[in-house]
């Protein structure tokens, strides 16, 4: 699952030290990610916390699991249709026996 977070410049800054190539990783992971490397650090600690499968997702993945949740959604709006168009049969059908 993938989760959001929109930070302001009044939330608390902090300095850390890292290892060079823990940090090419964080600018190669956030490059891959379309973000910037505070926003890929407080992503990949953020998920930490969760639990949460800390992934890296491309822009072009992010889109194609967009698209392809977007079609479930339409398939259950037909499915709900559908099921409201035979309820509403089966309520004149009930109707008519009156």
């Amino acid at each position: 699952m993938v989760y959001f977070t929109f930070m302001s410049r009044d939330d608390p800054q902090m300095k850390i030290r890292l290892p060079l190539t823990l940090k090419d990783k964080i600018e190669a992971a956030a490059k891959n990610s379309g973000r910037s490397m505070n926003a890929e650090i407080v992503a990949r600690l953020g998920a930490s916390f969760r639990g949460v499968d800390t992934t890296d997702f491309t822009p072009d993945q992010v889109v194609s699991i967009m698209k392809a949740l977007n079609d479930r959604m339409v398939g259950i709006e037909v499915s709900n249709q559908e099921l409201l168009e035979r309820l509403s049969g089966l309520e004149g059908q009930e109707n008519n026996r009156d």
